[in-house]
């Protein structure tokens, strides 16, 4: 290769290897400790928003789960000086209903750190490739489905499908009546399972009349095989749907460009092309053939 030739190519080369500025893969690897991949991608703004956070959830998980151990192992100091004759004049009630306030709180706590924490995994790896994207489609992939995992329904807005709105919406307010309707039936079926099989539990709502007529079996087989299945089923429903609306948003970005026109043709046009030979360095023109051209 000649020397001119090299030092022309070679600018274009080295401008190539810059268009990636940011590495998503590192941004994920750094968004492990929480708000430095949004350091990494230069959002400096959102590090302290995401590490504060972070830090406050995982506190607020500890300290709900060391008050929860209290009251449990208060409760089952209780239960085991029952057991051995001692007396013991703790009430069970307000402690059980203590402990399970604390569960409560705890698991409350503890899904929110996860979800956050996930959050912010996803923040910097996307950020990371919407940085780098040199918008070349009419919208761009990545955006619309970074909108939609933020906000349900954004990512169809950013691609102008407004008549979706209605539908992503419509599909999560089925999977979260579903799931309040079967988790209050739950709730029900547990709760009575437990005043008739446990002594001293504490229920808000003590033996319901509208459940007498059926049996322990049954209301065990109905807590455990049909609503916990069905709640269950709800939380699988509404996930697959949240990901269907954030696929759904990135194909409508990618054939955002997609020729979808009338104006399509196909044809075949013969014409006529003089070829031209080299012999001895000069040049002369000679009759050709027929060539067909195709044009869509």
């Amino acid at each position: 290769m000649k020397p001119d030739t090299l030092s022309v190519l070679q600018p274009d080369t080295l401008a190539a290897a810059d268009t990636v500025k940011y590495n998503p893969n590192r941004a994920l690897l750094w968004a492990l400790l929480p708000g430095c991949g949004q350091w990494y991608n230069k959002q400096h703004w959102k590090t302290p928003v995401f590490a504060a956070t972070i830090a406050g959830l995982t506190a607020l998980t500890i300290a709900t789960r060391l008050q929860y151990n209290k009251y449990n192992n208060r409760y089952n100091g209780v239960l085991g000086n029952y057991a051995v004759g001692i007396d013991d004049a703790t009430e069970l009630k307000p402690l059980q209903e203590k402990k399970y306030k604390a569960l409560r709180r705890y698991n409350f706590s503890l899904n929110s750190l996860i979800i956050f924490y996930g959050v912010n995994l996803a923040d910097a790896y996307l950020n990371a490739h919407i940085q780098n994207e040199r918008v070349t489609t009419k919208r761009s992939p990545v955006k619309a489905a970074y909108r939609a995992m933020v906000l349900p329904g954004w990512g169809q807005v950013y691609n102008r499908k407004y008549w979706k709105i209605p539908i992503v919406y419509t599909g999560f307010a089925a999977a979260g009546t579903a799931l309040y309707l079967n988790r209050k039936q739950y709730l029900r079926y547990r709760n009575e399972y437990l005043v008739r099989n446990r002594p001293g539990y504490y229920a808000p709502n003590h033996p319901d009349p509208e459940l007498a007529f059926i049996t322990d079996d049954n209301i065990l087989l109905g807590r455990k095989n049909v609503y916990r299945r069905y709640e269950e089923i709800s939380i699988i429903a509404g996930t697959l749907w949240y990901a269907i609306t954030i696929l759904d948003a990135l194909i409508d970005a990618h054939l955002s460009d997609f020729d979808v026109s009338d104006d399509l043709s196909f044809s075949v046009m013969p014409y006529w092309q003089p070829q031209t030979t080299t012999v001895f360095n000069a040049s002369a023109t000679q009759s050709g053939g027929l060539t067909f051209s195709v044009k869509f």
